[in-house]
């Protein structure tokens, strides 16, 4: 795969690029900003992702029942927890995200294994970017929960012991 992305700077700046066997690169061209997006884009491919971080362009590359991969950095991908998705209980994935979205995303933490830990609300607040709007209820199966009550279940407009109602039966 590295053979492939060198070709592709190379394709799409126009530089050559030579890579000793100890690992130093050299970037030849003849148009200095050529060579600028060249080094750059290898910087890229190179460096390390860090905590309080934000990437504006993460690509969506994989979900999950309990969230979805976004590559940040060529070959570094993160995960985006659902409870990371918005500012309301996601029920599922696929209700905020697709595989190819391009989507903003903050560094929350790298745990103690490198797995890289990301959060879209945090990214979209910090951009000033609006959240979709929560739907009311869940059953049109758009993957979103309805409000809950103290007690867990869903609101109900009747009274304590009314017929239909969520009374103790006292």
């Amino acid at each position: 795969p590295g053979g492939k992305i060198i070709n592709e700077i190379i394709r799409e700046t126009g530089v050559q690029i030579d890579i000793e066997d100890d690992g130093t690169v050299f970037v030849t061209a003849v148009d200095q900003e050529a060579s600028k997006k060249a080094i750059e884009w290898i910087g890229q491919l190179t460096r390390e992702v860090k905590a309080g971080e934000l990437f504006e362009k993460g690509k969506v590359t994989r979900l999950m029942d309990f969230g979805a991969f976004v590559e940040v950095l060529p070959d570094q991908e993160g995960l985006v927890h659902i409870s990371e998705m918005a500012p309301w209980r996601v029920e599922h994935v696929e209700a905020v995200v697709k595989i190819g979205d391009i989507i903003p995303v903050y560094v929350k933490e790298i745990d103690e294994l490198g797995r890289i830990n990301l959060s879209l609300k945090i990214a979209r607040n910090m951009l000033g970017q609006e959240h979709p709007k929560a739907p009311e209820h869940s059953s049109s199966g758009n993957g979103f929960r309805a409000p809950h009550d103290e007690h867990g279940g869903p609101h109900h407009r009747s009274s304590p012991g009314h017929p239909g109602g969520r009374g103790h039966g006292r």
